[in-house]
């Protein structure tokens, strides 16, 4: 989350619900021509498609060949079905769908005779026609395609159409912040930080000292409040060296889903939020395919997440939090990873901090137009980014900071602002109000335009949010269709201060 240490990452309070059947697929090779699917003797199933549009796969994997596409809300005609995919009809041939993207799947008759499209214009399919059975070999013969079981329907999201979220940061367990002191009643989703990546490239535990102990603390404070939803967020600024390599390839990905579906299954968790910091460039170091690569990670862990939904009725939430920077609109695929994912939330904090020349504001609102020695940032622009890149804001929750930047050996003109400094470092709200706010010790300062307010004195500046700047976001969030807001970190707020002002203006 923070830039620069893993123990001042930002808490951020997540909204959690994003429809995987929205939006559009990864489309490899470019453009793809739309055709239909019919009714055949071969055909035993039917399903309404949900994504617009829907990619058709020469085969039943997510980097095959891309033969064409078919709209939303035509029926599908399904063939066969073999891990989490469909085989359907498609023009005058065969083609494979992501089988998320069906649903009110039903039986149906098989007609006397094969009625072939006249008005499709994709390739059909020869290669991957025959369709696996359970043991993996290939089928040729109509009754093994037709005494295949139907697929389960998928459960329904349980969420609100807005959320509150907030991550729950491990180590705030070992100065005496755990679990059960979560205001539960105020949040739809914790998000747990965090998991790491191990050596063989699989999810595993951070902090054996308390996290075991914080995972069954989460699932006595859900029994307390059933509509609570936790997810496991694994990565952040100082966990994020692997997910590369992780990625790096199919087989790869899916054992590290796979690994991923284990861990909540385990530990009580409902879904899974990726927090790479970042894919590219930004972070730890990454490559170029990163940007492909987190696409095809993501859907990986939506299939492995969706295998699981079908075996226990359960619906699994997946997420990921992203950077508020231009670089990283244009290193990720946005508009591709909104139609496997059920939110995500936009990191809007440290658009500064302690790694700039000049002392600056952590998260404003809206952009200041005064003079700057460096550049600007805000809010709203990234979350416009977002937007503009092809995430809708039905699926883009807002982070809040609770926290802001302490520096130190700042100049008296302009209230310590766009000032040099010596050192500066993350605070929390609850430090900033104790140490600052309640002795009177600084005067505060509050840039019109930005909306956000800071303290200054003497050669100290604080750039931080308060009760008047959370509600100014939550407001925002709720007025322009977002999904919600999510805090980084809980901790930070342990009176709740700050997380009243953030649901009391979003609900």
């Amino acid at each position: 989350m923070l830039k620069w240490k893993k123990g001042c990452s930002a808490l951020l309070i997540f909204v959690l619900m994003v429809s995987i059947t929205s939006g559009s697929q990864l489309a490899e090779g470019g453009a793809v021509k739309s055709g239909t699917s019919t009714k055949t003797n071969e055909t035993t199933r039917a399903g309404t498609v949900t994504a617009n549009p829907l990619y058709v796969h020469e085969t039943y994997a997510e980097t095959s060949r891309v033969i064409g596409s078919l709209p939303q809300g035509v029926t599908a005609y399904i063939m066969n079905s073999y891990q989490g995919w469909h085989k359907i009809t498609f023009n005058n041939g065969t083609g494979w769908v992501y089988g998320a993207y069906l649903k009110n799947i039903h039986a149906v008759n098989s007609p006397s005779s094969s009625v072939p499209s006249s008005s499709a214009t994709g390739s059909s399919s020869s290669s991957g026609s025959s369709a696996p059975t359970s043991s993996g070999a290939a089928s040729t013969s109509r009754s093994s395609a037709t005494s295949s079981k139907p697929a389960a329907k998928l459960p329904a999201s349980a969420l609100p159409s807005k959320i509150t979220a907030g991550y729950y940061a491990n180590w705030s367990a070992h100065s005496g912040f755990t679990p059960d002191k979560i205001k539960a009643s105020m949040i739809n989703v914790v998000h747990y930080a965090f998991a790491d990546i191990d050596a063989n490239l699989k999810i595993a535990v951070n902090d054996p000292s308390v996290d075991y102990a914080n995972f069954r603390k989460l699932t006595a404070l859900k029994k307390k409040h059933p509509r609570l939803k936790t997810l496991i967020t694994i990565g952040g600024w100082d966990g994020s060296a692997r997910f590369s390599d992780a990625a790096l390839t199919d087989a790869r990905r899916k054992a590290f889903a796979k690994s991923c579906v284990a861990f909540i299954k385990e530990y009580g968790f409902d879904g899974v939020d990726i927090d790479w910091e970042y894919p590219v460039s930004g972070g730890a170091a990454g490559r170029a395919a990163d940007k492909t690569n987190f696409t095809l990670l993501m859907r990986a862990l939506r299939s492995a997440l969706n295998a699981q939904a079908a075996t226990d009725g359960k619906y699994y939430y997946l997420t990921f939090a992203g950077g508020s920077s231009d670089s990283y609109t244009r290193n990720v695929q946005l508009s591709q990873l909104a139609s496997c994912v059920d939110y995500a939330v936009d990191m809007t904090y440290d658009m500064h901090g302690p790694w700039d020349t000049y002392s600056d504001l952590n998260a404003p609102l809206y952009t200041p137009t005064d003079s700057s020695p460096q550049y600007k940032a805000s809010v709203v622009s990234s979350l416009q980014a977002w937007q503009n890149a092809g995430f809708p804001a039905k699926k883009l929750v807002m982070g809040l900071p609770f926290y802001g930047y302490l520096y130190n050996g700042v100049s008296a003109e302009n209230n310590g602002l766009y000032s040099r400094f010596t050192s500066a470092k993350a605070i929390g709200y609850d430090s900033i109000v104790s140490n600052y706010l309640s002795k009177g010790l600084l005067s505060s300062f509050y840039p019109s335009e930005a909306k956000v307010p800071t303290l200054s004195g003497g050669s100290t500046f604080i750039s931080y949010d308060d009760v008047s700047s959370i509600a100014l976001k939550a407001q925002y969030s709720a007025s322009h269709g977002l999904k919600g807001v999510a805090a980084w970190e809980l901790s930070y707020d342990r009176n709740n201060t700050l997380l009243s002002a953030a649901y009391n203006n979003l609900h």
